[in-house]
Order: structure tokens, then sequence, then C-alpha cells
């Protein structure tokens, strides 16, 4: 059924179909102007009850186009447009699509103005059991749009199943994608279902030479994602290859993302090498609010990136802006956190260069209503941070709250950790209440080398209100046996302090309190060993410590 069709100056060379079957195809108010279609080769293709309303499809060229056995059911595109398109050099070689089902997919007011895809070559991809069934795309606008140079090769998806997918009121403005590779991309029993897209904003988007070779994303579940009101401004990402890319076991369940906004996303040379996911679990975890702006990684080499046995159970982030973060090498290995709730954190200019952590465990953490302004962590290593001889093992953080927390311009510069102990680290509900006015800290070259910290027990304790220090240095520092009890400190201010050298042996503090501690500038301990140092039941409060004032203090 053609209603009101214009066909103009339609170009068909050398095009052959075998076997094909077209069933109730209704195409009403099509207009085609100046399509060519160039050795284009359609083998044993199905397509049963496809509609088109209002389908306006204006130069399109598509050249060398091959497609073998394809099978699509029930397509309905309505109010469809499509202006400028242009495809060129398009190749499909050994693509097999099996039992491939589009099931009830509706695609309302659609639009794609100025797409051109460029040079697109498919090598040897296929595609076997892909089901997408009952996926909706409402008002969906792809404006602009620009693919240049997309190649894949050898990718093969296995088992791939969607199950409804809903993008409503989705604008993709000023997109650019140029020079993506994929080498050697297997999907392996991917599943997606319920996923849903509401009014989802992608504006100037530039993505430049992406290299992903050896990619590899087995048992990939997606289940009942949405996403509300997400916006993405100005997203650029350039020569950014991936290579030897491993997803294992990867789970989401039940992501929640409402009103997520990512401003001036930029993503610079960014190589990933042999990076590694294994077992990673996301559980409930909703984002609210959640705001990214000016984000920039630069020049960020992640080589032998792993991330091992990653855990996220009941994560909540509410109300969360990101400003101006920066993050270079970063490594996580078998990080936990387990019924974790952020609620109103505010990051400005955080950068991570060099990060390493091993086995972090984090149970119960909140952060209510945290703030960090501008914090700088570079060249931060914690290498062989051990309980129990291993980089970081089995270090357990129970119940940690902190609220209202304040950093602002922190800095930490070319910070070393080096061959840090950590043996029967126990922090039972540990609470940090209004840690604010930290301004100024400042740690540069500091090096934490063989900090040792034996059988730690920190009980009920509430430390840290509106403390601040200022640049503090602590050189060779050991810990053993400290045991710290309801020990508050309120108030407390710190200028200056260095620490060289400094050994605590079989520290213990008893219900230690601390009231307006103020003031204590330029405290200097150079190579002070305090041995078997033993405080019991000590109570300062109200009387001893209030307003105390110590100016240029110096122990050497």
């Amino acid at each position: 059924m053609l209603h009101n069709t214009t066909l103009d100056h339609i170009t068909l060379h050398y095009t052959t179909l075998h076997y094909t079957t077209l069933h109730y195809i209704t195409l009403h108010y099509t207009t085609l102007h100046y399509t060519p279609l160039h050795y284009t080769t359609l083998y044993n293709t199905t397509q049963h009850s496809i509609t088109l309303h209002y389908t306006t499809l204006h130069y399109t060229p598509l050249h060398y186009t091959t497609l073998y056995n394809t099978t699509q059911h029930s397509i309905t595109l309505h109010y469809t447009t499509l202006h400028y398109t242009t495809r060129h050099s398009t190749t499909l070689h050994y693509t097999t699509l099996h039992y491939k089902t589009l099931h009830n997919t509706p695609l309302h007011y659609t639009m794609l103005h100025n797409t051109r895809p460029h040079y697109t070559p498919l090598h040897y991809a296929t595609q076997h059991n892909t089901r997408p069934h009952y996926t909706t795309l409402h008002y969906t606008t792809l404006h602009y749009t620009t693919l240049h140079s997309i190649t894949l090769h050898y990718t093969p998806l296995h088992y791939t199943t969607q199950h409804s997918i809903t993008l409503h009121n989705t604008s993709l403005h000023y997109t650019t994608v140029h020079s993506i590779t994929l080498h050697y991309t297997p999907l392996h029993y991917t599943t997606q279902h319920s996923i849903t897209l509401h009014y989802t904003t992608l504006h100037c988007t530039t993505q430049h030479s992406i290299t992903l070779h050896y990619t590899t994303l087995h048992c990939t579940t997606l289940h009942s994602i949405t996403l509300h009101y997400t916006k993405l401004h100005y997203t650029a990402l350039h020569n950014t290859p991936l290579h030897y890319t491993t997803l294992h076991y990867t789970t989401l369940n039940s992501i929640t993302l409402h009103y997520t906004t990512l401003h001036y996303t930029t993503l610079h040379n960014t190589p990933l090498h042999y990076t590694t996911q294994h077992s990673i679990t996301l559980h409930y975890i909703p984002l609210h609010y959640t705001t990214l702006h000016y984000t920039t990684l630069h020049n960020t080499p992640l080589h032998y990136t792993t991330q091992h046995y990653t855990t996220l159970h009941y994560t909540t982030l509410h109300y969360t802006p990101l400003h101006y973060t920066t993050q270079h090498s970063i490594t996580l290995h078998y990080t936990t956190l387990h019924n974790t709730p952020l609620h109103y954190t505010t990051l400005h200019s955080i950068t991570l260069h060099y990060t390493t952590l091993h086995y972090t465990t984090l149970h119960s953490t909140i952060l209510h209503p945290t703030t960090l302004y501008p914090i700088t962590l570079r060249y931060t290593l914690l290498y062989y941070t051990i309980p129990h001889s291993t980089p970081l093992h089995y270090t357990t953080l129970y119940s940690i709250t902190m609220y209202s927390i304040t950093l602002y311009y922190t800095l930490l510069h070319y910070n070393v950790f080096h061959y840090t102990i950590l043996h029967s680290t126990i922090l039972h509900y540990t609470t940090l209440y209004y840690i604010s006015t930290m301004y100024s800290i400042t740690l540069y070259y500091t090096p934490l080398r063989y900090t040792i910290l034996h059988s730690a027990i920190l009980h009920y304790t509430t430390l840290l209100y509106y403390t601040t220090l200022h640049p503090t240095i602590l050189h060779y520092t050991s810990l053993y046996s400290v045991t710290l009890y309801y020990t508050p400190l309120y108030y407390t201010i710190l200028h200056s302090t260095i620490l060289h050298y400094t050994t605590l042996h079989y520290v213990t503090l008893y219900y230690t309190l601390l009231y307006y501690t103020i003031l204590l500038y330029y405290i200097t301990l150079y190579y002070t060993p305090l041995y078997y140092t033993i405080l019991h039941s000590t109570i300062l409060h109200n009387t001893p410590l209030h307003y105390t004032t110590l100016h240029y203090t110096t122990l050497h």
C-alpha cells in the first residue's frame, strides 16, 4: 500500500534480491528523493508487517551493501524523517544474523538529520539468536549526526537478548563519531531487560579514533535500568584505544538514574590496556539528581588496570554534583561497598593520579551532605598496605558515618604510601560529624613509609568536630596496637605540623575527650620516638583544654 508516494531519480545498480518476502508493508505519505543504491545484495530477506507513516528519505546513497538471511517482524515507523543521509562504502562481510526477531517495535517521530556514516566496514560480524522484544523509541531526534570511518572487525554477538527497551523523547544533537575501530569484539550471552530512557538529551557529543581490540563481554546482564531526564552536554572522546578489555559476569540490577547531568566531559588520548573486570555486581543503585560538570580525563594512560570482584550493594547517591573531576590511572582490586548511601555530596576539582587500592572493603558507609572543594591527589600510591601480608587484604570498615564533611583546597602532591601494614584493623560504628573548615591541607612530596597499624580498634569513636589541619607532614610513622574508645575531638586546629620518624608503641586512649583545642601553630616533632606510651581512661573535657593556644612549639 503506497499513499501519496513520490519516487524521484532512484538508481538501483546490480541489485540482487533472493527469496525476499515482504508482508503487509504500509507506506503512507512516503517521499524518496535521489536515492541511489549501488551493488546492493539481499539474500533470503524476510520482513513482516512493516509500517512506515509519513516517512521522508532525502538524498540517501547506499553503496556496496550486503545483507544475508535477515528477518524482521512487526516493525513500525511513525513520522520518521531521514534528511541528507549518506552512507559510503558500507561493507558487511560474512555477517550472520541468526534468529533475529524484532517484535512490536514502534519508532515514533524519529528524526535523522544530516547523518553521514562514511566508509563503514563491518567485517566478519556475527549475531546469533538476537531478540529485541517490545523495543520502543518515542520522539527520538538525531540532529547533524556524523559517523566517520567506523570499523568493526570480527565482531560476534552471541545470544543477545533485549526486552522492553524504551527511549522516550531522546535527543542527540550535533553528535560526531570519528574513526571508531572495534577489533575482535565478542559479546556472549548479553541480556537487557526493561531498559527505560526518558527525556535523554545528548548535545554536541564528539568521539574520535576509538579503538577496541580483543574486547570480550561474557554473560552480561542488565535488568530494569531506568534513566530519567538524563543530559549529556558537549561530551568529547579523542583517540581512545581500548586494548584487551574483558568484562566477565557483569550484573546490573535495578539501576535508577534520575535527573543526571554530564556537562563538558572530555576524554583525550586515553589508552586502556589490559583492562579486566571480573564478577562486577551492582545491585539497587539509585542515582538521584547527579551532576557531573567539566569532567576531564586528559592523557590518561590506564595500563594494566584491573578491577577484580568489585561489588556494590545498595549504593545510593542523592543530589551528588561532581565538578571539575580528573582521574588518572586508578586501580581498584577486590573493592567491596555494601549499603553505601551518599547524600548531597559535592566534589569539586578532584584529581587522582596513579592511585592504587587493593582489596578494600567498606560496609554500611554513609556520607551526608559531603562537600569536597577542590581536592588534588597526584601520584598517590598505596603499596603493600597489608593486613595479613597482602596489599590491603580484608581491610574492613563497618558502619562509617560522615555528616556534613567539608574539605576546601586540599592538595596531596606526590604522596607515597609504601609498605603500609594494617593487621586486623577493625573500625566499628565510627562516626565523623561535621568535619569542616579543613583549609589548605597540603602534603607535598610526603612519603608515609613503613606505616604499621597492628590490631587497631576504634569502637563508637566520634572524631573531628570542626577540625582544621594546615599543612601537615608525617614521615615514617609507626603505631602499634592503638585503641581509641569514645574519643571525640572538638574544634581542633593544627597548622604546619611536621612529624618525622615518629614511633608510637602500644598507645591506648580510653574515653578521651578534647573540646575546643584551638590554635596549635607550627608544631614540629623531629625524630621523636614515643615508646610504650599508655593513656588509660583519660578524660579531658570542659576544663583542662578549653581554648588552648600553643604557638610555634618545637620538640626536636
